[in-house]
């Protein structure tokens, strides 16, 4: 069969699989467009405890979606408070030793957002978690991994929290 046929066969079998999805609505859900409507809210203040790891990629993620950060808390429109960043780790799997194979870390945050001239609602809280095989052998290798871990955890927060504000 000549090269070209195949091509166009291909072709083809492609469109007409995803016919069926198109013609049912659906449609990749995709990532916040930068900018998405967090600049719509005004101004917004992060207001964090002392030694706070999720405030940092917070404020980022806030620039990365052309949010206006305010100096402090009087002149915002929108206050958002970390109430509290509780990290925990819990074994997954043991081996025939008894010993641990495999853990999950975790990134708990509580916070709540605050709009100018109203009463503060209650506290939200959003969770992420991630696993990660532990070698006994290589215990630094496990610590290094354990780590960029829970980088990745502050991060994927920080932008679950920016997200649930463009849905406000």
């Amino acid at each position: 069969m000549p090269a070209a046929r195949r091509h166009w066969l291909k072709t083809v079998a492609a469109l007409l699989a995803t016919a069926p999805l198109a013609a049912c609505g659906f449609r990749l859900r995709g990532s916040p467009r930068p900018g998405g409507q967090v600049e719509e809210l005004g101004t917004v203040f992060v207001e964090a405890p002392p030694g706070s790891e999720v405030a940092g990629p917070l404020r980022q993620q806030l620039r990365l979606r052309e949010a206006s950060l305010a100096a402090d808390a009087a002149s915002a429109d929108l206050r958002i408070e970390l109430l509290e960043e509780r990290p925990g780790r819990r074994a997954l799997a043991i081996d025939n030793s008894g010993k641990v194979d495999e853990y999950e870390l975790s990134l708990l945050l509580r916070y709540r957002i605050v709009r100018r001239g109203e009463e503060p609602g209650e506290p939200a809280e959003l969770r992420q978690a991630r696993s990660y095989r532990f070698e006994q052998s290589q215990v630094l290798g496990a610590d290094a991994e354990a780590e960029v871990l829970r980088v990745e955890l502050r991060e994927a927060l920080a932008a679950s929290l920016v997200l649930q504000l463009s849905r406000l």
